[in-house]
């Protein structure tokens, strides 16, 4: 049994998992799933989607757990999962049906009469902040939440994204400068 399930590492719960403990799978659950649906929901732009497709990569994790060389964290691994699942039921579900658009979303919520960010409140600046990042395209918007919201680091997003480094930091500098003129 997991003794502090807020201190035992990643790794030690694999290996609990390996050994048989069910529970210990369900802790990282905990710990990754809402990082894991804000991937795909910033991938699909539809809440319900996104819902089906977390469980499928949460699925797909534990059936899969035993390919988790600890080459890298665990969390890089599954944010790499989920990367590759979403984009790929997403290519599938684009032929089906169309993606709910992400920025339509907020736009009744923004509060466009106001200009300056300063003057916002916490709840505005929030908003204002989700509507300049669901105006970047999805590449940007994807390496913001990995980075800044996810706090996912540089190499962690080269893993998950498939990029070299320089590119990845390229990426990420193009988007913090596309993030910052929107919000200005």
């Amino acid at each position: 049994m997991v003794s502090d399930t807020n201190k035992t590492s990643d790794e030690k719960l694999i290996e609990e998992v390996f050994n048989g403990n069910i529970m210990s799978f369900s802790i990282l659950i905990d710990r990754y799933s809402s990082f894991v649906f804000q991937i795909v929901i910033k991938i699909t732009g539809n809440r319900e989607f996104a819902e089906e497709i977390t469980q499928d990569i949460l699925l797909k994790v534990y059936k899969n757990l035993h390919k988790f060389e600890f080459k890298s964290k665990f969390s890089t691994w599954l944010y790499r999962v989920a990367y590759t699942t979403t984009i790929s039921a997403n290519r599938k579900a684009s032929k089906l049906f169309l993606v709910e658009d992400f920025e339509q979303h907020y736009s009744n919520e923004i509060y466009e009469e106001e200009a300056e960010v300063e003057w916002l409140d916490k709840g505005q600046l929030n908003m204002a902040f989700k509507k300049a990042l669901s105006e970047l395209d999805e590449a940007d918007n994807l390496i913001i939440t990995l980075y800044y919201l996810n706090e996912q680091s540089i190499d962690d997003i080269c893993t998950i994204l498939n990029l070299k480094n320089s590119a990845v930091k390229t990426r990420l500098h193009r988007a913090r400068t596309r993030l910052k003129k929107l919000l200005i």
